[in-house]
């Protein structure tokens, strides 16, 4: 059993580290965006912990880096695009949340597209709604504004429905 809390704080303070192999423990958390000023780099390995959240892409700026991997986390979103080095998938293996770079292409949630769909189905519905009825009212006006020509009464709206639906039929319409 290795190490556990939350992802040491401070390291990035030491700009000069050139191996930082942290893997193997049970640190939590996300990795830290400042792991970036580390220029001196060159292996960073925090496979097999419970890290959490994305990888920043501050960490693609390390240009000294030649090992990496955060196998075996809880790792999601995409993977930095690192310039100098060719990271392979099983760098990257058992984060389930993870995509681009060699994994996945990274797709919009499903969620997203559905928020996006039903806002725009409710803005299209109202759009349609104030739209047509001015001219449905016009239309109920006009029909049964000329059998009322004669009375010379001014008629509500659920009047106005009432009688149309009378003249035609309609057992049920809803405003």
């Amino acid at each position: 059993m290795g190490l556990k809390g939350e992802f040491p704080k401070g390291i990035e303070d030491c700009r000069e580290l050139v191996n930082l192999d942290l893997s193997g423990n049970e640190f939590s958390g996300s990795i830290p965006s400042s792991i970036g000023n580390c220029s001196y780099l060159g292996v960073l390995k925090l496979d097999n912990n419970k890290l959490t959240g994305q990888i920043s892409q501050q960490l693609s700026q390390l240009k000294n880096l030649r090992i990496f991997s955060v196998a075996d986390n809880l790792l999601s979103g995409p993977v930095p695009e690192f310039v100098n080095i060719n990271i392979t998938r099983e760098s990257y293996v058992n984060n389930s949340g993870l995509c681009g770079g060699p994994l996945e292409y990274c797709k919009k949630h499903r969620w997203e597209f559905e928020v996006s769909f039903r806002s725009g189905f409710v803005v299209g519905c109202v759009f349609t709604a104030t739209l047509y009825t001015p001219f449905f009212m016009y239309y109920i006006n006009l029909r049964v504004g000329l059998k009322m020509k004669n009375h010379n009464k001014m008629m509500s709206t659920t009047k106005m429905t009432t009688l149309l639906a009378r003249r035609t039929n309609i057992t049920n319409l809803v405003l």
